[in-house]
């Protein structure tokens, strides 16, 4: 039922402004699960055909569908890793039967930590680059006295009782 599966993905991945009524394959994923078997999904890995019939990995299974536990990570799914959410589908007696994901590409997310921190260094850089000469300056109005008073106190120590204290 991919009507069904578009709606839940326009619900968790509401389309941009400007764009009322659009659903927007390329924010992120829903999928629903019969067992680990995927039978209705937004992914469309090459932005064709819908990636119907693939299946989860055996570590969302085994987590999911056999331990019960829902899992809040990264996945990789089908041709590229998604921060992901799965969460067990149950009977009406309470068996696993399948499972509900929903998840978006870690690629871009992925790039704009890489960015940030070159920014971030590269500011860093600029700024310890632009302060140093204040600091060296700072540095020689400290130093330079304390030098000079060493410099007296060992004429003053060989024996020049007149050397000047500048």
């Amino acid at each position: 039922n991919t009507g069904f599966i578009d709606r839940i993905n326009a619900l968790v991945y509401p389309p941009p402004e400007g764009h009322a009524g659009a659903v927007s394959f390329d924010q992120g994923v829903t999928t629903l699960f019969l067992d680990d078997l995927r039978i209705a999904t937004t992914l469309r890995p090459s932005g064709g055909e819908r990636a119907l019939g693939t299946r989860a990995s055996a570590a969302v299974r085994d987590r999911v569908l056999i331990g019960g536990e829902s899992w809040h990570d990264t996945a990789y799914v089908v041709n590229a890793w998604y921060i992901s959410a799965y969460e067990a589908l149950a009977d009406p007696q309470g068996r696993r039967v399948g499972m509900l994901y929903t998840g978006i590409p870690r690629a871009p997310y992925t790039a704009a930590r890489q960015v940030t921190w070159a920014v971030i260094g590269g500011a860093f850089a600029l700024a310890a680059g632009l302060s140093l000469p204040l600091f060296l300056h700072w540095a020689r109005g400290i130093f330079g006295p304390l030098e000079a008073m060493g410099r007296t106190m060992s004429r003053a120590e060989a024996g020049e009782m007149g050397a000047p204290t500048r």
